[in-house]
């Protein structure tokens, strides 16, 4: 059953990443004016300055006290790491996420929504605001105080209380394929913010960081915490998405830039921008924007010459944009697009005009 919980949210909690950043990255309709993502709106200002909390002033760390995102606290910290995170709710509640639950009802393994509230008693509809992915693990927020989590990691799990308001709950060791052990991990803090991993030292150091014991200085600020998909990937870990015929683009990626900072607005159409910067020379770094225009560019001569109009013209809109020590990538996916390669969630015989065959 616990396997079974974590496909769930892992179908849940990036299926909504996976479809608005990578499945519309390259399809982007040259007539089709989206409004792209570029700084704080007033909406997201206040919901910025909503989440902010005071650390706990039990065991404080030193300096001034500044209230902050518990969220981000929780994040590892240092610049150069990866975290995405998800607003979940604004998504539910923005034209593509009927869409994307549509899809999501209809996978092999059942629908996770309904899973997770049979059996954790969570409704993600309701209940869940956002959603953080990190290399180390996953962090929920929202208000779960009706959740089960104690049933999250099967009987043979064992619970412990750790600092003001944290929880940290352990499964039974499992051995590795390599000879080593493993173990699934989850902490709560309080009923607004649970965090999914495989380490107790990574949910006991995060705990520290929301409750002020430790500092905390995340991989991302308040200020870049704009649009419905928001975060920064380092460029090792952007660079495992390239698909294997771009293998040179991506080790060109690893050697000259940092990171990618990373916004998709999807409060109407979808429009992403991403931000690459580099520490290595701003040559470097505009070879870099030039070879990725390169190839954006060879996929609609690809499309031209196989008769694809539809992939050309989808491909039209994407720019880059250099801005001496970094440069631009803005992408645009209109919400038709959108609805035409997701109507086989509602309707299995129809696979929309690219002819593609739904994902298994």
């Amino acid at each position: 059953m616990r396997r079974r919980l974590w496909l769930a949210a892992a179908v849940l909690l990036l299926a909504l990443a996976a479809w608005l950043m990578l499945r519309g990255g390259d399809e982007l309709p040259a007539e089709k004016t989206v409004a792209l993502p570029r700084a704080l709106r007033p909406a997201e200002r206040e919901r910025m300055q909503r989440r902010q909390t005071l650390a706990s002033l039990a065991h404080p760390t030193p300096g001034p006290q500044r209230p902050r995102d518990p969220l981000l606290a929780a994040l590892s910290t240092g610049a150069g790491k990866t975290a995405l995170i998800i607003e979940a709710n604004a998504i539910r509640n923005s034209p593509v996420g009927q869409l994307l639950i549509d899809c999501l009802a209809r996978g092999e393994q059942g629908n996770p929504v309904e899973l997770l509230k049979r059996e954790l008693n969570v409704d993600v509809l309701q209940d869940l605001d956002r959603v953080a992915i990190t290399p180390r693990g996953v962090i929920l927020s929202g208000n779960f105080g009706n959740a089960k989590w104690d049933q999250l990691m099967g009987d043979r799990a064992t619970s412990s209380a750790y600092g003001e308001q944290g929880t940290v709950y352990s499964g039974p060791q499992r051995r590795t394929a390599d000879g080593g052990s493993d173990q699934d991990v989850a902490a709560r803090w309080g009923n607004g913010l649970v965090m999914l991993g495989s380490s107790a030292t990574d949910a006991h150091d995060s705990l520290d960081r929301i409750e002020g014991r430790t500092p905390s200085a995340p991989p991302l600020s308040e200020q870049q915490t704009y649009g419905e998909i928001y975060g920064v990937m380092s460029s090792d870990d952007l660079a495992r998405l390239f698909p294997r015929e771009a293998k040179d683009l991506a080790n060109q990626l690893r050697r000259v830039a940092d990171q990618v900072e990373i916004h998709v607005d999807t409060s109407s159409d979808v429009g992403l921008t991403a931000t690459v910067r580099g520490s290595t020379g701003s040559p470097d770094l505009e070879d870099l924007g030039k070879s990725l225009g390169g190839l954006l560019s060879l996929a609609r001569l690809k499309a031209q010459a196989e008769g694809d109009t539809a992939t050309s013209e989808l491909l039209e809109s994407a720019r880059v944009l250099p801005h001496g020590s970094s440069f631009d990538l803005e992408l645009a996916l209109p919400l038709k697009v959108l609805e035409r390669e997701l109507a086989w969630c509602k309707d299995p015989k129809a696979h929309g005009p690219s002819q593609r065959v739904p994902p298994p």
